[in-house]
C-alpha cells in the first residue's frame, strides 16, 4: 500500500482494492455490512445509522486508522483523486523527512521516487 501512495508506476491501485461482493464463496451465506458500531450486546450490534445486526458469533475487525499519505479514502473513486494529490505533493517536494525506521518508513524511503529526493 505504501508504494501505491508514492508512485503511479505499475498502477498498483487497480489491484489493492478488494471488492466486498467477492468475499464469500458462491452459494455460501454471508453479507458484508459497512458501518460504525455504536453499541454491542450479547447478540446484537447497533450501528450509528440505527441498523441493528443480530449475530451468533461476532468477529470484531477494528482495522487501522492512518494519518497523512496513508489515510486513503474508503471508496475507489475518492481514492484515485486522493492518490493523485499525494503523489503530486511527493514528486514536487525538494526535501522529505521520514521519521522512524519501521516498515512504513522503510517502504516509503525505498520507493524510486524518494531516491531522487534529498
Amino acid at each position: 500500500m505504501v508504494r501505491t501512495v508514492v508512485t503511479a508506476e505499475d498502477h498498483l491501485e487497480r489491484r489493492v482494492f478488494t471488492p466486498y461482493d467477492k468475499l464469500f464463496a458462491p452459494g455460501k451465506a454471508g453479507e458484508v455490512v459497512i458501518g460504525t458500531a455504536e453499541s454491542i450486546s450479547d447478540s446484537e450490534v447497533t450501528l450509528d445509522d440505527g441498523r441493528k445486526l443480530r449475530y451468533d458469533w461476532l468477529v470484531l475487525a477494528s482495522g487501522t486508522k492512518w494519518e497523512g499519505p496513508l489515510d486513503i479514502p474508503f471508496t475507489e473513486s475518492e481514492a484515485g483523486a486522493w492518490l493523485d494529490a499525494w503523489r503530486s505533493k511527493i514528486s514536487e517536494a525538494r526535501d522529505i523527512v521520514i521519521g522512524g525506521g519501521g516498515a512504513i518508513g522503510i517502504g516509503m524511503y525505498s520507493s524510486p521516487t524518494f531516491v531522487e529526493c534529498n
